[in-house]
């Protein structure tokens, strides 16, 4: 369902985990609001990350502790919406004998039966992505434009799309037939890459056509036909073949923030085109090495300054004191 997820979000949902432990922690306690506290904080971290595979999960979770730890303290109301939405994103999460009072499990069962029984809501879902994808609740309702129909309330709608950013939210479905959703995605790092890379290629005024030349009727006469070839990594590089009705020549090796440049090749061949190939797939060169410590000019101005001042206070410390020589004037008074 996607690529593996960053370490980044694999730490926040760890510290989901976490917050979800120690709200159940301080409800054994009796510190219900210190409880409610703790799972407010998870649910805000999950609904930061709706666009993550699985969120929806992680959200029924955390509303279902909510529910139990405000039913155990007499906040009704608050219990019973947060079990509603709980038994709305996953139905198949049933609150067990061990987890809460018997008076909260039936609650909770009783709850997700008018779950079950609600009217639905529908709308469409529109993204500007090519071929993306849209799931609901985890579930996958296919291409977009998608038709959502789904039972009213809380649910969490994620939207893929290759080389773009995911995105996922939390929403509200509504009865009946209500407007369409339009999704506007965020293109990814490569795409972003790729597209700086086709601009530049652009920029040297160069007609880019997607067709290779052997695949162009003969009608068609162009007098230059460019290839463009982008690497897979996040390098930014691509190679610029041109052919004509001739040939080809060498591909020109193109790199994000540097000028174009030939490879050692004239024309095209298999050499070239495996020298190219090579330089597209490399890996980025590693950072220069750290300076010395004691190479850095701002060390041995740091260092010359500290000498000048403990020159001066040695010598303010080893300065004899002043001679004091005590005078007595006399009055005529006091003889």
């Amino acid at each position: 369902m996607g690529a593996p997820l960053p370490p980044e979000r694999v730490e926040v949902f760890s510290r989901v985990a976490e917050l979800l432990a120690e709200g159940t922690t301080l409800a054994t306690g009796l510190r219900e609001g210190d409880a409610l506290a703790r799972l407010s904080q998870a649910e805000r971290l999950v609904r930061e990350h709706a666009d993550v595979p699985g969120a929806c999960r992680w959200l029924a979770e955390v509303r279902t502790r909510i529910g139990v730890v405000a039913l155990a303290a007499s906040l009704d109301d608050l219990g019973r919406s947060a079990l509603t939405d709980a038994a709305t994103l996953d139905p198949s999460r049933a609150l067990g004998s061990a987890e809460a009072p018997p008076a909260v499990v039936g609650e909770a069962r009783r709850l997700a039966l008018d779950v079950a029984a609600r009217p639905t809501g529908r709308f469409q879902v529109l993204a500007d992505g090519p071929f993306a994808t849209v799931y609901l609740d985890d579930q996958l309702l296919g291409s977009a434009p998608a038709a959502v129909v789904a039972p009213v309330g809380r649910h969490v709608l994620r939207v893929e799309s290759r080389g773009f950013l995911p995105w996922g939210r939390v929403i509200d479905v509504f009865e009946g037939v209500t407007s369409d959703l339009r999704v506007r995605l965020s293109p990814g790092p490569e795409l972003r890459a790729r597209r700086r890379l086709v601009d530049a290629a652009r920029g040297a005024q160069v007609e880019l056509l997607p067709a290779a030349l052997a695949d162009l009727p003969e009608s068609a006469e162009p007098s230059q036909v460019w290839r463009l070839e982008v690497g897979a990594g996040p390098q930014s590089r691509a190679l610029l073949t041109r052919c004509s009705r001739q040939g080809c020549s060498a591909p020109t090796l193109l790199s994000e923030g540097h000028p174009a440049y030939e490879p050692e090749y004239d024309s095209f061949s298999a050499g070239a085109l495996a020298q190219a190939r090579a330089w597209l797939a490399a890996p980025p060169p590693p950072p220069p090495p750290p300076v010395p410590l004691y190479r850095r000019a701002g060390l041995w101005i740091g260092v010359g300054g500290a000498l000048v001042a403990a020159s001066i206070a040695a010598a303010l410390l080893t300065r004899p004191a002043p001679r004091q020589t005590l005078v007595v004037e006399p009055r005529p008074g006091d003889l």
